[in-house]
């Protein structure tokens, strides 16, 4: 099945249309991308479930080519960058460099000043990326609208998004430059795969400003040229929980300045609360909402958008999690619990003071979330039970968790609770002391 429709696009050249020996079927072409009377035709393919979209190409050599996309948009950004502009083509780059430098947003007024044009017409790119990424989710909740992409992929959008405005929203879309961006991605101290998905995302937010003339073209450029790429690969995670007392000494350093609010993160707190006591990966424990924490009625009702595995689940709020939760203010329970970029500069700064007071620690990726699972599952004896408590399969739980702590020590794990003097505590009526191991309750 073919799709005959056919529609104008405006830039960048190949072949000249009608070129003799080219094969080109008129019932699947759906782009023409033109420009000084050349053209490259995108044609969208059917195979069997799975779409492509396809346009030929030819190298500085002269060798034909096919790029092969996923979808329409990508086709077209892969035009552009398989076909540069012919009018830049003899401009000479700058020296020692291969390619021009991008004007700053004064040179572009001087230069229209000499060329006569009004420089109030000149196009200076002052939009930050934080007001551009919410023109993108606007424009991606739009399609969604339309019924044009999946609830799952808006969610994924949605969740992502605001890591990217954490890292670089206050910078105009013409200060966004390589050395800038890879400034900022090297701050996340997460996995490869966590920076290629949110790398990922800033590049479609750059690709959809900058077809909407609201970034200069040089920015993809630079964004190309980003030496912080991540990795797409799922690495093997390595089962190694922390230990009770890593955990204690690490609530406890988050917890030391808790009586001055310059230095303390209650933020943090939270966070790893949720990741040691409820099984939350640290991305999900950082997106969770404070309206889906109910610490009236103990349940935590986390949403399919905040989830790895885009399933939500009905969490009850051990007692506790609970004591740690009550530690942050009222007028800190707003939007999101924390920002990625936030958790791992403060995790950094926390894993640092707990390494230089307790001998042989380190931080170990996943540690907190392992830490739940292994005692978790020692606790209630249920591997069904502990595998949709932490969004993971039942085979994985039997074959890394099972058995590795006793039921004694699960006990004590979950009698970790805050300081007798916590003002949050005291004020709650929440316990004067740390309950007794054999009276922990899930």
């Amino acid at each position: 099945m073919k799709n005959e429709e056919r529609v104008e696009f405006v830039n960048n050249r190949l072949f000249p249309s009608g070129r003799k020996g080219e094969v080109q079927p008129e019932n699947n072409i759906i782009e023409t991308v033109g420009l000084n009377g050349h053209t490259i035709e995108i044609r969208r393919y059917q195979l069997g479930s799975r779409v492509e979209f396809r346009f030929p190409w030819r190298d500085p050599q002269g060798k034909r080519h096919f790029k092969c996309c996923r979808s329409l948009e990508e086709a077209k950004q892969a035009a552009e960058d398989c076909c540069p502009d012919t009018r830049k083509e003899n401009v000479a780059p700058a020296a020692g460099t291969n390619k021009m430098p991008p004007l700053t947003p004064e040179q572009l007024v001087a230069a229209a000043r000499l060329l006569g044009v009004d420089p109030a017409a000149v196009q200076k790119f002052d939009l930050t990326l934080n007001q551009v990424c919410d023109e993108y989710l606007e424009a991606q909740k739009g399609k969604l609208d339309r019924g044009e992409i999946r609830p799952e992929s808006y969610r994924e959008v949605k969740s992502r998004i605001p890591d990217v405005k954490d890292l670089l929203g206050k910078l105009k879309m013409c200060e966004l430059t390589v050395e800038r961006m890879d400034k900022a991605y090297k701050t996340i101290k997460l996995s490869a795969r966590t920076i290629s998905n949110v790398r990922d995302h800033l590049g479609a937010v750059l690709r959809w400003a900058t077809n909407r003339r609201k970034a200069p073209d040089g920015v993809l450029k630079d964004f190309a040229a980003m030496s912080v790429t991540g990795s797409r690969k799922k690495d093997n995670e390595k089962i190694a929980p922390f230990m009770r007392p890593e955990i204690v000494a690490l609530l406890d350093e988050a917890m030391a300045n808790k009586f001055d609010p310059t230095k303390t993160n209650f933020r943090m707190v939270a966070v790893i609360a949720l990741q040691a006591f409820a099984g939350f990966r640290a991305a999900e424990a950082c997106r969770l909402p404070w309206d889906q924490i109910n610490l009236g009625t103990g349940i935590i009702r986390a949403t399919a958008n905040i989830t790895k595995t885009k399933q939500a689940r009905t969490i009850e709020i051990p007692s506790c999690l609970r004591l740690w939760l009550e530690q942050v203010p009222h007028q800190d329970r707003q939007g999101a619990v924390f920002t990625l970029g936030g958790y791992s500069k403060a995790r950094g700064r926390l894993a640092r003071r707990v390494e230089r007071k307790l001998e042989g620690f380190r931080w170990r990726s996943n540690g907190l979330r392992q830490a739940f699972i292994a005692n978790y599952i020692a606790f209630k004896d249920s591997i069904s039970e502990t595998a949709y408590h932490a969004g993971t399969s039942e085979r994985k739980i039997r074959d890394n968790y099972w058995r590795l702590v006793s039921k004694a020590d699960a006990v004590g794990y979950f009698s970790i609770v805050p300081p007798a003097d916590s003002a949050a505590a005291s004020s709650t009526g929440a316990g004067s002391s740390a309950p007794a191991a054999s009276s922990a309750k899930i």
